[in-house]
This record gives structure tokens, C-alpha cells and sequence, in this order.
């Protein structure tokens, strides 16, 4: 019998289609795990890229957080883009308060925030550098309003077609002040506070150059008190260490805080007076000089009568430093010679002296007074020493 041809192509037709259904399904489950993939090999260096440049991001902020010195770096449109841990102590700000924000406003003092963008400006679009090249010392302001002297190195690089600045900073407060503390021991006299005859001798040079351009004299006066080594060897070392601290007193408060008053060495002062009125005026300041130092020293319980020569030297255009110093120092000696000398505007004033023995005797005997105490040492004149100079603009 002949096969019946309908349920044969029915059957055929139901089986197709469930083929059908059963690759649509298995499409279905392939075909998103197939795009993941193709996905994942197109993004996977982009996203390995990715990961590396955060790895490397958070390795950068290890370092920069370690850091001892400062580090801030900004935009060409002058905002902050960077500041590490050492930046936050120095001063102040923290990363999320200082980041975005324009420098000149943060750390900038006032009074050169307009220069400070001025110069910003005039570099980008130029490149020419305002600032001269390696390490600056500059005044910052912290977040507090005070100010710390720091010590900065600047450089740029290229940043997404723009530039970027970066520095490294470092506080230079204590730096500082060491340095004058040591300027200060090296140009003082340690007994009196006084300038040491390096300081005098510094000064003296910067003096006369002044003078020279000015053409206004100046007066040097070289003081030498008499007859001191009989009061170390009489009263002893600690009464001759009081009246030069009490010559130092009186030196310091007869004349002025822009005169130079020093201690050369031993019993010998020497001042240096600047923008005197006229040569007589100079005389009389000697004179006075003399007069003031002729005063009893009170000196463990006594007084000690002690007089004092002054050598008076006055500058004209010609004038050197050496041959100032030369002149008063030359004139201090012999103690009875008359003190006058050829050289221009150079005069001495001598201190009365009795007319020496034929024969050496003894020192006399101090005479007793009525009120003892030492004269008090005179507070140190300090030296001048370089700030930081202010600069118009840090970039």
C-alpha cells in the first residue's frame, strides 16, 4: 500500500520548525555573549590602559604625599591643579580646598597678585620668563594670613595643548634667621654687642662709597682709652671687661642708630658718622666724645677716672677707606705729639694727659665712691642681613 503523503510533509514541516525555534534560542543565548566579547577585544587595551594610568595616578599621589617639600602645580590659566601633603602643612590649604583654585588668590601676597597675573599672562603668550632662572626666595601667604619666607623651583611642560607649571617648595623661616643669628656672632663683638672690626671695616667701605656719591662727608673717629692696661693689671681683668662695656654704653647712646659704633679690638672704638653738617660739626663730636668717655667709671664699688684720645679723620672725593682708617689710627700715638696732620679735612682732638715721670711708678690707687654697680652691657646693634626680595610674580 502507498504511503500517505500528508502526515509524512506534516511531520516534516513541525520538525523544521522546532529547528527553527531551537537555533532562534540558541542564537538568542549566543549572540550577547558573542558582543561581550567582540566588545571586550575592542576596549580591552583602551580599559588596560585605563587601569594602568589609574595605578599610576595613585602611585604619583603616594610620592608627591611623602614628599618633604611642597609641590603645587597649575594650569596656564593660573588655576591649581595639583598639591600634595607637604603643601597643606606649609600652608594651610587642603588638597580639595586649594584644588581648582586660581594660585594668585591662595598664596600670592596682595600687594603682587597683579603682577603675579601680568607676568603669567605675558609668558604664555609670549614665552619669555619674567623671573631669572633656578631656585627664588619669595613671601607666601598661608591660610591664615601670616606669611612664611620660602625657597621655590619653577618648571613647565606641555599638557594637553596648553602648558602646566610645576614647583617644589620648601619654608626657609629658620634658614633665615640661622643665618643672621650666625651673621650676627660673626660681626659682633661677643663683650660689648658692639661691631667687630670686620662688620666696621665692611661698613667703613660701604660708607665711603656713599660718601662719594653723595659728596657728603663723612667723620671717622678712632677712640683709644688711656692708661687701660693699669687697670687690668691693678684691678683685674672682670673691672677692665666693665668699662669697656660702660664705654660701649656711652658710645651707643651719644650717637645715632644710622652711626656705625664699633670695637675694633683690645681698648680701641671706632665710629663712623655719615651726612655730618659741616667739618666744624665733626670737631665738636669729637670734643664731646672726649668729654663724655672723661666721666668716672663706677667699677666695683670705686670710681675709676680714665680719659680718652679721639682721632678725627673727614672724607673728600678722594678719600679711601684705608686712608681714613689711617689717618685717625696714625694720629692716636704718641700720647703728647701734637695731633695734627697735612692730609685733607683730617684733624685729631687729643686727651689731657700729665706729663710722663723719668722714672715708671706705680698706678694710683682708685678712689673710693659712694655707689657701686657696673654700667650694663648695651643691647646688640643687629646686622643687616638679605631678606627674601619681593618678587612681582612667582611665574
Amino acid at each position: 500500500p502507498r504511503t500517505p503523503i500528508l502526515p509524512v510533509r506534516t511531520a516534516g514541516l513541525f520538525g523544521l520548525l522546532a529547528g527553527e525555534v531551537t537555533w532562534r534560542a540558541g542564537l538568542a543565548v549566543v549572540a550577547p555573549v558573542a558582543a561581550s566579547l567582540l566588545a571586550l577585544g575592542i576596549f580591552y587595551p583602551y580599559l588596560t590602559q585605563r587601569a594602568r594610568l589609574v595605578e599610576s595616578d595613585a602611585r604619583r599621589r603616594a610620592i608627591l604625599d611623602t614628599a618633604q617639600d611642597g609641590f603645587i602645580s597649575m594650569d596656564e590659566g593660573g588655576r591649581i591643579t595639583e598639591w600634595n601633603t607637604a603643601a597643606t602643612r606649609l600652608l594651610g590649604w587642603s588638597f580639595t580646598e586649594a584644588i581648582g583654585q586660581p594660585l594668585a588668590d591662595l598664596i600670592i601676597p596682595p600687594e603682587h597678585r597683579g603682577a603675579h597675573r601680568d607676568a603669567l599672562a605675558h609668558f604664555v603668550a609670549t614665552g619669555q620668563q619674567l623671573l631669572p632662572p633656578g631656585p627664588l626666595q619669595v613671601q607666601a601667604q598661608r591660610r591664615d594670613g601670616t606669611f612664611v619666607d620660602i625657597e621655590f623651583a619653577l618648571s613647565r611642560i606641555p599638557w594637553e595643548g596648553g602648558l602646566h607649571f610645576h614647583a617644589f617648595l620648601r619654608a626657609i623661616s629658620e634658614r633665615l634667621e640661622l643665618e643672621v643669628e650666625l651673621r650676627n656672632f660673626a660681626l659682633t663683638d661677643s663683650l660689648t654687642g658692639l661691631a667687630n672690626r670686620r662688620a666696621a671695616l665692611e661698613r667703613l667701605d660701604q660708607a665711603v662709597a656713599r660718601a662719594q656719591r653723595r659728596h657728603h662727608p663723612i667723620a671717622v673717629l678712632f677712640i683709644d682709652v688711656d692708661e687701660f692696661k693699669a687697670v687690668n693689671d691693678t684691678h683685674g681683668h672682670a673691672a677692665g671687661d666693665a668699662v669697656l662695656i660702660s664705654v660701649a654704653s656711652r658710645l651707643n647712646a651719644m650717637f645715632r642708630t644710622e652711626d656705625t659704633v664699633a670695637r675694633l679690638g683690645g681698648d680701641e672704638f671706632l665710629v663712623i658718622c655719615e651726612d655730618l653738617a659741616s667739618h666744624e660739626a665733626a670737631r665738636e663730636l669729637a670734643e664731646r666724645t672726649q668729654t663724655t668717655l672723661a666721666q668716672p667709671y663706677p667699677v666695683a664699688g670705686q670710681y675709676l677716672h680714665l680719659t680718652a684720645s679721639v682721632g678725627l679723620s673727614l672724607s673728600d672725593d678722594d678719600s679711601t677707606a684705608e686712608g681714613l682708617l689711617h689717618h685717625a689710627d696714625t694720629k692716636m700715638s704718641p700720647p703728647n705729639a701734637p695731633r695734627t696732620t697735612t692730609a685733607a679735612h683730617t684733624t685729631t682732638t687729643p686727651a689731657p694727659r700729665p706729663a710722663p715721670d723719668p722714672e715708671p711708678r706705680p698706678a694710683p690707687a682708685p678712689r673710693p665712691i659712694p655707689r657701686p654697680a657696673p654700667a650694663p652691657m648695651p643691647a646688640p646693634r643687629p646686622m643687616p642681613a638679605p631678606r627674601p626680595a619681593p618678587v612681582r610674580g612667582l611665574w
